[in-house]
């Protein structure tokens, strides 16, 4: 109901604004404006998605929906909608050629991706570059999400993952503390990994390893 009531109001706004930008000339006033338009339902749209994930995962169960992903239309669509959040950051996708597909769950990827991708727009310089790297070395999928940002401070590295947890130094910085949590539940469900390398002013580089194979019982609920 909640995702019905928000989601139908939100696709009509967002394709009222596609079609604003495709009638007006593209150094008009007004193109600004449907850009900050298409940002905001791109914003409300994740913190939706966000709050009905976490909702999933905390259910008594959880029967992931796994299928083989074509990891560049994946990206392409992935990048298309981080443009969304920030259109004054470079948004860099570097994918290893020959990438084999892999079995995830495509919702809950997605979800991870943007979550990371939104964190580093979020705490970098205007204009910097954002960059989402994938390769495979045989078993697993890699991706790194690296940014040239604030960067996270040594004694906050290992308290990030945990649920409403912000550091002192992006207080200021609105957001509700849930998408790294989110992150690292998707990876457990997945058998997978991820790290966080981070300098202070350097940046942040986000390690997720996927097993290329969902190795579970995919027929069933597996409890959290």
């Amino acid at each position: 109901m909640v995702s019905h009531e928000f989601r139908s109001p939100l696709a009509v706004i967002d394709t009222a604004a596609q079609l604003l930008s495709i009638k007006i000339s593209p150094v008009s006033d007004c193109t600004p404006i449907v850009s900050r338009i298409r940002r905001g339902v791109m914003r409300l749209s994740s913190f939706l998605d966000n709050c009905l994930t976490e909702d999933r995962l905390n259910s008594n169960g959880l029967a992931l929906e796994p299928a083989a992903i074509d990891l560049q239309e994946l990206t392409a669509s992935v990048k298309d909608s981080a443009k969304l959040i920030s259109g004054a950051h470079q948004i860099i996708t570097e994918l290893e050629h020959g990438l084999p597909t892999l079995e995830a769950d495509p919702q809950l990827l997605r979800i991870l991706l943007l979550n990371l991708l939104g964190n580093a727009i979020k705490y970098s310089p205007t204009a910097s570059q954002v960059r989402l790297c994938i390769s495979c070395n045989g078993l697993s999928c890699i991706f790194k999400v690296i940014d040239q940002g604030l960067g996270i401070p040594a004694e906050e590295q290992s308290l990030v993952f945990q649920k409403y947890m912000r550091g002192r130094s992006v207080a200021a910085i609105p957001g509700a503390g849930l998408g790294l949590a989110l992150v690292k539940s998707i990876v457990e469900l997945h058998n997978g990994s991820i790290e966080i390398n981070s300098r202070g002013n350097v940046g942040t580089c986000v390690t997720v390893v996927f097993p290329l194979k969902l190795a579970i019982n995919l027929t069933t609920k597996r409890p959290l």
